[in-house]
C-alpha cells in the first residue's frame, strides 16, 4: 500500500503520497519500483488512494473530468464505481476485501460554523460517509511492511509539527519519516508527491530526497 499523509491546519490542507507501486499476488504485495504519481487535482481540491488500480483510477478520472462540488456527489461516485468493480468480478468475497483495503483521502472546501475553510477528509466505507480530519491533526497509510512502532514513531513526529502551523515545518517531517522507513528497509520511494489546498489556491510540488523541491 502507498505512505500517504492527509493532515488539517487551520488554513490549509495538505495531501503526501509517495510514488512506490505494488504487484500483487496470491494475496501478498510485492514493490515494483515503477513509480507512479496518485494524486489527483479536480477542481475543487485533491484526492488520492491506496487499494487496487482498477478500483482507484476510475474514480479519480470522473472526480477530476466532473469536478463535483458537494459531498453527496463525491460519495455517489465513489459508491458506483466500487459497485461497478464488484458486478465486473461476479460479486466475490474477494472484491468486498479490496473495496475495504481502499483508502480514499481528500481535501475539499467546507463551511464551518459560517466559515469557509478547507479541510482533508477520508471516506469510511462501513458508513459510506466521509470522515473530516480536525485541524492540527493527521491520518495515514502505510505500506503493509510497516511496523505498528514505525508507524507509531511517523505518526507522533508529523502530529506534533503540525501544531506549529507552518506548511513548511510539516513538509519537512514527512520527507524526515520518509528517510526514517526507507532506513527501516520499508518500501516507500523518496520521490513525494504534495498538494497543498489553500481558500485561495490549489498548489501541487514534488520533492525527490531531502531538500529537493520541483514544482
Amino acid at each position: 500500500m502507498t505512505f500517504i499523509v492527509a493532515a488539517s491546519m487551520k488554513d490549509c490542507a495538505i495531501l503526501a503520497a509517495d510514488r512506490e507501486t505494488f504487484a500483487v499476488e496470491a494475496g501478498a504485495s510485492t514493490a515494483t519500483g515503477n513509480p507512479a504519481r496518485k494524486i489527483t487535482k479536480t477542481a475543487n481540491g485533491f484526492i488520492t488512494a491506496s487499494g487496487l488500480v482498477e478500483l482507484l483510477d476510475p474514480v479519480k478520472q470522473r472526480f477530476a473530468q466532473g469536478n463535483p462540488e458537494t459531498i453527496g456527489e463525491m460519495l455517489r461516485i465513489i459508491e458506483a464505481e466500487q459497485e461497478a468493480f464488484r458486478r465486473r468480478h461476479g460479486y466475490t468475497s474477494g472484491t468486498a476485501d479490496w473495496i475495504a483495503k481502499t483508502s480514499w483521502k481528500l481535501t475539499l472546501p467546507m463551511s464551518i460554523g459560517g466559515e469557509n475553510t478547507i479541510i482533508s477528509a477520508a471516506y469510511d466505507p462501513a458508513s459510506n460517509g466521509l470522515l473530516g480530519i480536525s485541524p492540527g491533526t493527521a491520518i495515514f497509510t502505510f505500506p503493509d511492511a510497516v511496523s505498528e512502532s514505525e508507524q507509531a514513531i511517523v505518526t507522533a513526529r508529523i502530529n506534533q509539527t503540525l501544531a506549529k502551523e507552518d506548511v513548511g515545518v510539516v513538509i519537512s517531517a514527512i520527507q524526515a519519516s520518509v528517510e526514517f522507513l526507507i532506513a527501516q528497509g520499508r518500501p516507500v520511494s523518496r520521490e513525494i508527491d504534495f498538494a497543498i489546498h489553500t481558500l485561495s489556491e490549489l498548489a501541487e510540488f514534488n520533492t525527490d530526497g531531502p531538500g529537493g523541491f520541483t514544482g
